[in-house]
This record gives structure tokens, sequence and C-alpha cells, in this order.
């Protein structure tokens, strides 16, 4: 069975951006693609909540950037830990 829920996500107001991980298996090596969905929550006229991936140039985008940067920052800190790590580990 496939998860489909995020394994993280960063809200800014209304605009959110989920990450999932999706693992592909080619030539019997398996990699790991991280996918972003970028979105925008509002209530329609009858109050329901939906979304959309359309985005208000004054109001929405500067949101966008920052839960895109959140994003960014949280894929380069674990990089840089896990580097880290591997150097440690190299270094004994």
């Amino acid at each position: 069975m496939r998860n489909n829920k995020p394994i993280k996500s960063f809200k800014v107001g209304a605009v959110k951006t989920s990450v999932f991980e999706n693992q592909y298996e080619r030539q019997e090596t398996v990699s790991t693609v991280y996918r972003v969905v970028l979105d925008r929550s509002y209530k329609d006229l009858d109050g329901k909540w939906k979304s959309t991936n359309s985005f208000t140039a004054e109001r929405d985008l500067p949101k966008a950037i920052l839960v895109l940067q959140r994003h960014l920052n949280s894929r380069l800190l674990k990089t840089a830990m896990t580097v880290e790590m591997i150097l440690k580990d190299n270094s004994l």
C-alpha cells in the first residue's frame, strides 16, 4: 500500500508546502525523490474549505516564497548534518 501522507509540511498563513517522499527502483537501484506541492487554502462562498495552486502576487507570493525557503533550509540542514556525520565516522 502506498503512503500518500506528506513527510513534512510548512505553512505561512493560508499557503502551505507538503513534502512527499517517493522511492523508485530502476535496474536494482532504489532512488528516493522528494516532491513538493505548493497550495493555498480558502473558503468558498458556501464557507467550505478548498485549495488552489493559484496565488495573488501581492498577498500570496511572499508567503509562498517563505514556505519554499523553509523547505529548502530544512533539506539543506538535513544534508549538512548527514555530511557532518559521515565525516565524523570516517575520521575514527
